[in-house]
């Protein structure tokens, strides 16, 4: 009996020093590791919005589209809940950096408020934060719309944010329908529509500069680059004149001057 007491003692000892894996039974939430605790069929398990790791030895907190259930939700997960099975932001939040972020609409905000203020080419619109014309909502931020042209779309003139998105661009004068357009001496660049680039008769020069000399088939004149004969202007490149057009301009000028020869004649 004398050997078999220590025995029995060091046995227990042992049991309550090392926690139990997950795949191992419990008596109590000490034997279990971090975010894990010991469940009804005194096995322990996951605490509400935690996941076995890769290895199945340890906890880890839910992340984004993580499956759940309506009951427990994600409540490691800020801002979620748990819709159709799987952890998601809720509504006027979005995913950012496996984060859920208010979104530039789900902030509220009052006509005289500065709700908006923080962020930046927004404005309040029917109790949201909105972005302003040319650009496009990107979670919490108002980023500059690249999907389309920039050039026309609405603005305020008085405002001094609106434009802005395009270099070289101001609001027009238009009392009503004011929109973006490019400021003089610049315009709407021939390859995307997007931006506004310094065209021809925009840039300036000296006689004996090399300004234009960038620019093919034009030269200096008056201090403006200006297209040789025979090109026309095209934005920021001398394109050469269409000789169909120049053809039948050319026949357009005799036939009028034949009629006009035949009525002094008759």
């Amino acid at each position: 009996m004398r050997l078999l007491f220590p025995t029995v003692v060091l046995g227990i000892v042992f049991i309550h020093c090392t926690k139990a894996a997950l795949t191992t039974g419990c008596n109590a939430d000490t034997d279990c590791e971090q975010n894990s605790s010991c469940g009804d069929d005194t096995n322990c398990a996951c605490n509400s919005g935690f996941k076995l790791n890769a290895n199945e030895d340890g906890c880890v907190e839910k992340v984004l589209e993580d499956v759940c259930d309506e009951t427990n939700g994600c409540p490691a997960l800020s801002n979620t809940e748990c819709t159709g099975g799987k952890c998601m932001c809720k509504n006027g939040y979005a995913e950012k950096n496996s984060l859920c972020t208010k979104t530039v609409s789900g902030t509220t905000c009052t006509a005289n408020g500065n709700e908006c203020d923080h962020i930046l080419n927004s404005h309040c619109g029917a109790g949201k934060c909105q972005c302003n014309d040319g650009f496009v909502m990107n979670v919490d931020v108002c980023a500059a719309d690249t999907s389309g042209k920039v050039i026309d779309t609405g603005c305020t003139k008085d405002a001094a944010v609106q434009c802005t998105h395009t270099e070289n661009a101001e609001c027009d004068n238009a009392e009503t329908g004011a929109k973006c357009k490019c400021s003089d001496g610049f315009a709407e660049d021939r390859t995307n529509g997007k931006s506004c680039v310094k065209t021809v008769s925009g840039t300036t020069c000296t006689t004996a500069g090399t300004e234009c000399d960038a620019i093919a088939n034009s030269h200096c004149d008056a201090s403006k680059c200006k297209c040789n004969d025979g090109f026309v202007m095209n934005a920021d490149v001398c394109a050469a004149e269409n000789a169909a057009t120049s053809v039948q301009f050319g026949i357009l000028t005799i036939y009028l001057s034949v009629l006009a020869l035949a009525r002094q004649l008759f």
